[in-house]
């Protein structure tokens, strides 16, 4: 059912009738099956209903099918890019400080301060040097193993160094995608879509 005057949809009706009783009732067409409603709309010059989606900015309309507005759709990418980003930096690294690859993690929440107790050691060790150590640090050992284990000051200073290039190295990928999410050159939804985090890789 259509308002005449405006030509919007107000609800749906089914089948081959119409009557004139200040609305319109019109037959449902291949073309707008499975359409929601606010989006169809009765143009009484021609007796047809059409799509029109010019009063929602986040979606489009493409080959009769309705998507995602390119901004609509660079905004779920942004943040998808943004949370991606916070799960790298805090997913972890392997470093060798030890001698040995170790996993160090980086988390930092009141739950999990890894990032704050790991600078906490990082700042003792560059003040203090190994007169103040063994500087204990949490890691994980090749065969699996969670422990806290001493480190002298350099190696506590190379795990610090370590983090702190895993951090900025997540930051400049985030901010080299952002950058390339807000080309002009990016100006379709298939350009869009393919700006993705890369996967990770194996150690």
């Amino acid at each position: 059912m259509f308002d005449a005057e405006s030509g919007a949809c107000l609800y749906e009706a089914r089948g081959n009738f119409g009557f004139d009783l200040g609305q319109i009732a019109v037959a449902e067409t291949p073309e707008t099956a499975g359409i929601p409603l606010q989006y169809l709309r009765y143009q009484a010059d021609t007796d047809t209903v059409t799509i029109d989606v010019s009063g929602d900015p986040t979606v489009a309309l493409v080959d009769g099918q309705i998507v995602p507005s390119l901004e609509a759709a660079k905004l779920t990418v942004r943040g998808k890019l943004r949370e991606a980003c916070r799960t790298a930096i805090t997913g972890g690294i392997a470093c060798d400080a030890l001698g040995a690859p170790h996993q160090y993690p980086t988390q930092n929440s009141a739950e999990n301060p890894d990032q704050l107790n790991l600078w906490a050691v990082y700042n003792r060790a560059t003040q203090h040097g190994d007169a103040g150590g063994p500087y204990w640090i949490v890691c994980q050992d090749v065969a699996g193993a969670w422990d806290a284990r001493p480190h002298s000051a350099a190696q506590a200073i190379a795990v610090g160094d370590a983090v702190d290039a895993h951090v900025q190295g997540c930051r400049a990928q985030l901010r080299e995608l952002l950058a390339l999410l807000d080309d002009p050159g990016t100006d379709t939804a298939e350009k869009v879509a393919a700006i993705v985090w890369p996967a990770a890789t194996a150690e």
